[in-house]
């Protein structure tokens, strides 16, 4: 395997000679994805283009993104929770000057692109692993109402306009498949989306959703391809026949707000 993978990079150190490109060796690594419990052996040292070796990570930031060899994104949820954390900190140290209006905005530019960059990937996970973000949403909305420390937050979401943290995720995957279902996306999605009447000829209420593929560990219940079509089939019919993504996303977004309680 290692044979084939140093061959391939020898390609691509090529192809990128031929295209008047560089590559950066020093900051390119690798990393061996596998489960926690499963033991890999080490191949430090052993890739390598033109003879220089690559090394080998546990992690590496990807577009903004921190991967992890065992795709927990424990190492992104920590360092987002830390980035939103500070940011809370400043906001709240100019909160007594400001209107809510302008700490509200200041919330939806410091805070809320944090929650929402890349979350359909990192975000559908155990709750044990992401419930210090939706703490920290609960605080930051206290510091934007200049409520106290301990005072609920039941009705700041509604009073805001804010979704909850767990349901940004099912907001922006339903925003995806609106587009996924629509064919506004690239033909690489296409086995992301395939309706129940095509998987059985079986007539159902629910013959007009998607099928749900097979999922043996949570960690594939996690992934967009099997979590997302059961967030779309969740979705009021009458909502995911909007024939604009503006309609959709609006009504979309009115939907989880009239349902997502308090807490």
């Amino acid at each position: 395997m290692i044979t084939i993978i140093n061959k391939e990079l020898q390609l691509l150190d090529e192809w990128f000679r031929v295209n008047r490109l560089s590559l950066n060796i020093d900051k390119t690594n690798f990393i061996v994805f596998h489960t926690s419990r499963k033991t890999i052996p080490q191949m430090q040292n052993e890739i390598n283009i033109n003879g220089v070796n690559i090394k080998q990570v546990v992690t590496s930031k990807f577009l903004g993104v921190i991967l992890d060899e065992h795709l927990t994104w424990a190492p992104h949820i920590k360092v987002t929770a830390s980035k939103i954390a500070k940011n809370i900190g400043i906001i709240r140290k100019i909160a007594y000057l400001l209107p809510k209006k302008t700490l509200v905005g200041l919330y939806h530019t410091m805070v809320s692109p944090y929650f929402t960059y890349g979350n359909i990937i990192w975000a559908s996970n155990y709750k044990a692993r992401t419930n210090c973000l939706f703490l920290l949403q609960k605080r930051a909305l206290r510091v934007v109402t200049k409520d106290t420390y301990y005072a609920h937050t039941e009705t700041k979401f509604q009073e805001l306009g804010v979704l909850k943290f767990d349901h940004v995720n099912d907001y922006l995957i339903g925003n995806f498949y609106f587009k996924l279902t629509n064919n506004t996306l690239t033909s690489f999605f296409d086995d992301y989306c395939r309706r129940i009447h095509e998987v059985h000829q079986h007539c159902t209420r629910a013959s007009a959703g998607l099928s749900v593929p097979y999922a043996r560990t949570n960690y594939r219940k996690f992934a967009l391809k099997c979590r997302g079509p059961l967030v779309w089939n969740m979705i009021p019919i009458n909502i995911r026949e909007q024939k604009s993504f503006y309609s959709f996303k609006t009504q979309w977004k009115e939907y989880i707000m009239g349902n997502q309680g308090g807490s």
